[in-house]
């Protein structure tokens, strides 16, 4: 019983960090607290919805479909539309902005598609696969592979490529790197572009196993809540929050109340931060310069 708990916490704990992954760089390059994450999630599992399912196009050529969109959603709507212009405004009318943007995403869903939840059939089977004690279906082992992998990816491009170079540059100070010659305009429309990506990728991985509907973008505030938990800006510390998260109230489900959940979420938060105000991997807030 334990160990089946552990591993479907695992399987929705990568679902959680693979979208706080996406949040967190987000803020560590554009200081914006992306409030519309949730909705991110929402609209790739749509999107795939609508080119597989409504328009009959091959998978594969559907998921392409559903990263592009979402790239493009993400450059053209989060970051032209909301995050650009209010730059120089300060950090609350960005995060109001999106939090409206949140809220029209969410009505135009229902008047394009509807308020009814659809079932996303799973591209693998659905027969699950006996390890051990343990069973679990394909479509969760598909989740934590690629979490794993896209993890192992960000790493690399982070660590060896130039755009990788000057998004943590830009995290780090961003009158510093436009001093040293990045270009801020790039990076931002950059990030907003991976940050929407992934979220997206969460939605797809995750449509399978919920149904999907105008309101799933409820998931963001757990991602929040693993970015919070692992330490504001850390990407390794949203790795580990959401992992932590999803073991967690998959242990309460199984052994308390399932609607137990959510409040064990945020007395996991408050006990954490209560103890390392930081996170687990947070470190104390310094002044850009």
């Amino acid at each position: 019983m334990l160990s089946q708990v552990l591993v479907n916490g695992v399987v929705i704990g990568c679902i959680y960090a693979l979208i706080a992954v996406g949040f967190t760089m987000i803020y560590n390059a554009t200081e914006t607290v992306h409030f519309a994450v949730g909705e991110s999630v929402m609209i790739g599992a749509y999107f795939l919805l609508t080119f597989w399912i409504v328009w009959d196009l091959p998978y594969l050529v559907a998921l392409a479909l559903t990263l592009l969109s979402a790239g493009a959603f993400g450059y053209a709507v989060y970051d032209r539309m909301v995050s650009r212009p209010l730059m120089s405004a300060g950090l609350l009318p960005r995060v109001v902005g999106l939090m409206g943007m949140a809220a029209i995403m969410k009505g135009l869903t229902r008047i394009i598609w509807g308020a009814d939840a659809y079932h996303l059939p799973s591209a693998l089977s659905t027969d699950p696969v006996r390890i051990g004690p343990i069973f679990i279906v394909p479509q969760e082992i598909l989740i934590v592979v690629v979490t794993v992998a896209i993890i192992g990816l960000l790493f690399l491009f982070f660590q060896h490529t130039k755009l990788g170079t000057a998004m943590r540059a830009t995290s780090q100070s961003r009158r510093a790197a436009t001093l040293m010659g990045v270009n801020i305009s790039v990076v931002f429309a950059a990030t907003w572009v991976i940050g929407t990506i992934l979220s997206a990728i969460g939605g797809v991985l995750l449509g399978p196993l919920l149904l999907v509907d105008p309101d799933m973008g409820e998931l963001g505030i757990k991602s929040f809540t693993a970015a919070v938990l692992g330490g504001f800006g850390s990407l390794p510390g949203a790795i580990v929050g959401g992992i932590l998260l999803g073991v967690s109230e998959n242990l309460v489900a199984g052994y308390l109340r399932a609607d137990w959940q959510n409040a064990a979420t945020f007395v996991l938060m408050i006990t954490v931060l209560a103890i390392r105000p930081t996170g687990l991997f947070g470190k104390p807030d310094k002044a850009r310069v």
